[in-house]
């Protein structure tokens, strides 16, 4: 009787053990909570100041001046010395006019190339004369002579009879505050009073915006 007891004791903590060991096995794994989102700070555009406004007077681009009284007239004044039998000083004040043609352009040139001027001129030699003067000057192409910009061109003055004259020059700058001065030759025929010069002169021009 007391071998049987054991025996079932024996027999209930076995079955009691596996019974647990078993419960084990097939008890699933505890799940750990997820994890809340991770928010990810994200950075705000930065917007840049607009650029300063500027006004249009601070490019105004060089030689566009509209003149010394703000007219927007081209013009020239010269002075010449013509080489004849009694030396004649002259110098005269023109108004530059554009070509409304554009003449150039049928000849290879520029659409200003020709252009047009008329003056009041001062003449000095024996006697002293008022001419008047007109006249038609062409530019050639830019630095194609010597690197200077070349120029032909002819002309009538007037005093009490009809005169003329033709000539050649170059545009050449000097660094001055003027710019490019007109250095001219060619050959004129003037009358002053009863007598007439004529003879090559030379000429220096130099242009003025009004």
């Amino acid at each position: 009787m007391y071998m049987k007891s054991r025996r079932v004791l024996f027999l209930l903590l076995f079955i009691i053990a596996t019974s647990s060991a078993l419960a084990q096995k097939l008890t699933p794994p505890a799940i750990a909570p997820a994890l809340p989102p991770i928010e990810v700070a994200t950075r705000e555009p930065i917007s840049l100041p607009p650029p300063p406004s500027t006004s249009e007077a601070e490019f105004e681009v060089p030689g566009q001046e509209t003149g010394i009284y703000k007219w927007g007239i081209d013009s020239d004044a010269s002075a010449s010395l013509l080489l004849s039998s009694a030396m004649v000083l002259g110098g005269r004040f023109n108004i530059l006019l554009p070509d409304p043609w554009q003449l150039g352009t049928q000849i290879g040139l520029a659409e200003d190339a020709l252009e047009f001027k008329t003056g009041l001129g001062l003449a000095i030699g024996q006697t002293s004369a008022l001419p008047l003067f007109a006249e038609a000057v062409l530019y050639l192409k830019e630095k194609s002579f010597y690197n200077l910009d070349p120029y032909v061109g002819v002309g009538l003055n007037y005093t009490s009879k009809l005169g003329s004259q033709i000539f050649a020059g170059v545009l050449y700058d000097l660094g001055i505050y003027s710019g490019q001065l007109g250095i001219e030759a060619g050959y004129q025929t003037i009358n002053l009073a009863t007598t007439q010069s004529q003879g090559f002169f030379l000429s220096v021009i130099r242009p003025i915006r009004l």
